[in-house]
């Protein structure tokens, strides 16, 4: 079976996910050669990481079977009937995430299982959106479906080790450069796309002393530099990443992009959780630390920052960060 499956929608750590999720699907079905198109910026460490089982390309070179896709099925539906296939894990989650049920969603519910039915656009099985969110993602598509949850995971288990192992060599950005006296020194990884962000007022008073990393072109980077803040950029490369985790003392990201990647390379990793559920968002073979989420809207159904002034339940910050409980969480895990 020939596979090429296009995952360059959507965020990072949804991309990464998906590739863990392939990775094991080439282990449970080792007949499947599967071509994987990824982001640019995922290239080579996943090459690094994945390349013993999969095929790793950026630009797609033949036909694409599948593409994964974060939008609703009126912007797919057209390309759908003119043969293209799409899958879509995002939408059914956040209706179940939501859990309102208006008529809106109800009718989009039915849309969304009636275009799985005719196999137009793949969804998860409703049974997989309690699992982590790197199986669900591949038993959206239907040549994978058979793989039950404890498969994947076990064989998740025994891949891990190698995984962390290859990504120690993963490359960094050729703009990146080390800090010094990291190896005393917390960093943290504060930002996401949606409200999982830590506000600025938060750090200032509770983790002054830590140096916050930044994606480069992230204008909070000056933000939090001008407010007194020790920051530090990194660049397209994952492996940058990794280098600030593995010369600090203790490494601290939100449900973000560099905690889906640190989970398979960072040992010294603590992962906020704020948007999503733990069994969704942590790998089974993570063995650094979590803080849970305290919120009562928790799990909360990803809204882009750009995009809307507020989160689903209308606020401008996620709650968590002004519950004394999960500020201690985090603060008896930075000095333990």
């Amino acid at each position: 079976m020939n596979l090429t499956i296009d995952i360059r929608q959507g965020g990072l750590g949804d991309c990464w996910m998906r590739l863990v999720g392939f990775y094991v699907a080439s282990l449970i079905n080792p007949t499947a050669n599967i071509e994987v198109v990824v982001p640019k910026p995922l290239l080579l460490a996943s090459r690094q990481a994945f390349s013993s089982r999969l095929n790793i390309i950026d630009n797609p070179t033949s036909e694409i079977n599948f593409t994964y896709s974060s939008l609703g099925l009126r912007h797919l539906l057209p390309n759908a009937f003119n043969g293209s296939r799409f899958a879509s894990p995002y939408g059914r989650v956040v209706i179940r995430d939501w859990n309102v049920w208006a008529l809106k969603d109800k009718l989009n519910w039915a849309a969304i299982v009636l275009a799985n039915k005719l196999a137009l656009v793949h969804t998860p099985p409703l049974n997989s959106l309690k699992h982590y969110q790197g199986y669900s993602e591949i038993v959206t598509l239907p040549f994978f479906r058979d793989i039950d949850y404890y498969s994947f995971e076990s064989k998740l288990l025994i891949l891990a080790p190698s995984i962390m192992e290859a990504l120690q060599s993963a490359p960094t950005s050729q703009e990146y450069s080390t800090p010094s006296n990291l190896e005393t020194r917390t960093v943290i990884f504060p930002t996401g796309t949606g409200y999982q962000f830590i506000p600025l007022w938060w750090a200032l008073e509770f983790l002054p002393n830590a140096v916050y990393a930044f994606f480069h072109k992230d204008p909070d980077l000056v933000r939090w530099s001008e407010a007194g803040l020790e920051t530090v950029a990194f660049y397209e490369q994952p492996g940058d990443l990794l280098d600030l985790a593995n010369k600090s003392k203790i490494a601290i990201s939100t449900d973000s992009f560099p905690s889906h990647f640190l989970q398979y390379s960072a040992p010294n990793l603590v992962v906020l959780l704020t948007e999503l559920p733990r069994k969704r968002i942590i790998s089974p073979c993570f063995r650094g630390q979590v803080v849970e989420s305290m919120a009562l809207c928790h799990p909360c159904p990803h809204l882009e920052r750009r995009g809307f002034r507020t989160c689903k339940s209308g606020f401008s910050e996620c709650i968590n960060w002004k519950s004394d409980a999960y500020t201690r969480n985090i603060l008896s895990l930075v000095s333990s």
